[in-house]
């Protein structure tokens, strides 16, 4: 799946207001997807 710059930041937006912190949201994405989209979505919250 490959999100434009957009989308991937309005899924970021939802991901953090969704989750109160960072354990929670990381139990989410290693229980429902892929390993590989945690370190993209981890990698992007960090570069910004």
């Amino acid at each position: 799946m490959s999100l434009s710059g957009q989308q991937c930041k309005q899924l970021q937006v939802a991901l953090i207001g969704t989750f109160t912190n960072t354990s929670s949201l990381e139990q989410m994405l290693e229980a429902e997807m892929n390993n590989d989209f945690l370190m993209k979505i981890l990698a992007a919250s960090v570069a910004e």
